[in-house]
């Protein structure tokens, strides 16, 4: 059941990470507005929350009322005035570039009111690296979902209002997600720290010959019984945002290894192969062989 503090969401962002968000919190019963100034990202918005809403129902979430009740509630613009009009909450998941973060953040904050909560879903900033762009830093927190679960991390900055922590909280929860309030910052919270280590080895076995990336993911399915594997959440998350989380890490950790996958990726990003949302990554789609019933079997 949505909270009374929050009836509109803006989500700045139309690529993988926002559709997810928008159609999480629309089964929720939010309204919600995806901004982009992207045409083309608009545009194939609606085929991404469809693979989106397969996946989730293949993992027992959402019914199909749910999701006819959901999709009606979510509208898409390439104005950012007319999908600020009435939030009471923003989330933003633009590329991981920091002076862009910034940026959108400096023009969400100047165009709010002074109630509505401004979030970053960034899964490799940290919300010191952006809040002094904004006025509002006690209503200032980073948001981050993961795609197809259920895990929802919230980050308050130094300024944020506790208010605020449990409003969010209390929102995660109406959302039917896991709420886990990080103690301190950290990039990459608690499941991405994780994620990136695994993403990063599952591209490099694929990067030194070890194995294809088809059965690179058919080796994490089989052995834990998962029904995506690492290669196909690349796809599925975007190898160009792929490529500015692992650059961030590397810059941050020295660990060269971060540089030598996202230079794998690279050379698919060189032929216009984004993933799923450029129609082709490592699988083409929207029938990817991953999700094929035999693909587990090598067929």
């Amino acid at each position: 059941m949505a909270i009374d503090e929050i009836k509109k969401i803006c989500l700045i962002g139309a690529g993988s990470i926002g559709c997810w968000n928008s159609l999480l919190f629309a089964s929720a019963g939010y309204e919600c507005a995806v901004y982009d100034l992207s045409a083309k990202a608009l545009a194939s918005a609606p085929e991404r929350q469809q693979w989106h809403i397969a996946m989730a129902q293949a993992r027992g979430m959402f019914t199909p009322g749910q999701v006819a009740a959901a999709t009606k509630r979510i509208s898409y613009t390439s104005s950012l005035e007319t999908a600020l009009e009435g939030a009471d909450l923003v989330s933003e998941s633009v590329l991981e570039k920091i002076e862009l973060k910034r940026k959108v953040h400096q023009q969400i904050d100047a165009l709010c009111p002074p109630h509505v909560i401004l979030t970053t879903n960034s899964s490799s900033l940290l919300v010191s690296d952006i809040e002094d762009a904004v006025s509002r830093r006690d209503r200032f927190a980073a948001l981050h979902t993961n795609m197809l679960g259920r895990l929802m991390e919230v980050v308050p900055g130094p300024e944020t209002d506790p208010e605020v922590i449990d409003i969010l909280t209390r929102f995660i929860v109406s959302c039917d997600q896991a709420p886990v309030v990080m103690l301190k910052e950290k990039d990459g919270y608690l499941a991405n720290s994780m994620l990136f280590s695994w993403l990063k080895t599952s591209l490099l076995l694929v990067a030194d010959g070890y194995g294809s990336f088809a059965d690179v993911d058919r080796s994490w399915c089989a052995a834990q019984n998962a029904q995506i594997g690492p290669i196909a959440l690349v796809d599925g998350v975007g190898l160009d945002l792929i490529v500015d989380i692992f650059d961030s890490q590397h810059g941050k950790s020295g660990d060269e290894d971060f540089k030598r996958a996202a230079d794998f990726l690279r050379t698919y990003l060189e032929r216009g192969l984004l993933g799923m949302k450029s129609g082709e990554g490592f699988y083409h789609y929207p029938d990817p062989a991953w999700q094929q019933p035999d693909f587990i079997m090598g067929r």
